[in-house]
């Protein structure tokens, strides 16, 4: 039997008949306008239509279907959000029990269904109170709208409401470890986003980039710095682990290799500074 083919996030597998009575199987990078009809892999679609196809190949529980309507029929066509230059898009002001009430559901036969639309890609929580439903699927794009609704990066909300907690020793540690700027706005977000349990988050660089309203290759660097200082690894794709300092003592795995946080002494900090300042204008002179 061959071995199956690696798939990553933002990829699908795709098998088609090779002409003479067998399947070739191959691995391709899911476009911006599909939408997938399965829990495995995410997308979008253009309009009604085709959403109400898909909500009925789902065959999804009646409670479902019905906390999904709810939310469609809830969203707020005067809110903007945090950008109010930008045209208002599936923005639902509601909390979950809020949305029971509206359902006439109980807690758990909310909790489910949300749970899969997040995971799926069909909304997010876009800060507490407030979810969006993917701008796919809440409506149809003209000509001119198209191409930057297919470029749209959705970034993930927080997986819980919870105050994160740093203690005085991890905030005197952050204060002598020698990173940049974006490399501090990167860990500020993955402390944001984490995980209540597991101290890890489930972020791309692209989502990255776009909660920071930075370029790629700056959010590259950044998260390369994090992992130099021990600050935070990466997991697998899209997936990184803080360091359990930062957590309070929470990760992933119980068997997890966990780096020593590399702090530099407070007599020599500034002068590492000037160096790495020195080095960073020698480049500049070099590549001018």
């Amino acid at each position: 039997m061959e071995q199956l083919p690696v798939v990553w996030p933002g990829q699908r597998v795709v098998a088609r008949s090779d002409g003479k009575g067998g399947m070739v199987v191959s691995v391709e990078k899911i476009q911006g306008r599909e939408f997938a009809v399965s829990a495995e892999v995410k997308g979008h679609v253009l309009d009604a239509r085709l959403l109400m196809d898909v909500l009925g190949s789902l065959k999804m529980p009646g409670s479902w279907f019905q906390v999904w309507c709810k939310l469609v029929a809830a969203q707020d066509p005067a809110y903007h959000g945090v950008d109010r230059t930008k045209a208002p898009r599936g923005y639902v002001r509601i909390n979950q029990r809020d949305l029971q009430k509206l359902c006439s559901l109980s807690a758990a036969s909310v909790s489910e269904p949300s749970q899969f639309f997040h995971q799926i890609g069909w909304m997010r929580t876009a800060k507490p109170g407030v979810l969006q439903l993917n701008p796919w699927l809440t409506s149809e794009p003209d000509d001119n709208d198209q191409e930057a609704l297919v470029s749209t990066t959705y970034v993930p909300g927080a997986p819980s409401d919870e105050p994160i907690v740093l203690t005085r020793h991890a905030l005197r540690m952050l204060a002598l470890v020698d990173v940049s700027l974006t490399a501090r706005r990167v860990l500020d977000v993955l402390l944001a986003l984490q995980d209540p349990d597991t101290g890890s988050v489930s972020i791309s660089q692209a989502e990255m980039a776009a909660e920071l309203g930075a370029g790629k290759p700056a959010v590259n660097r950044g998260f390369k710095e994090l992992k130099q200082a021990g600050l935070a690894w990466i997991l697998r794709r899209g997936h990184y682990q803080l360091h359990p300092v930062l957590t309070g003592g929470r990760i992933a795995g119980a068997a997890m290799a966990v780096p020593e946080i590399n702090a530099t002494p407070a007599e020599d900090f500034t002068e590492q500074r000037r160096t790495r300042f020195a080095a960073q204008v020698a480049n500049l002179a070099q590549s001018a």
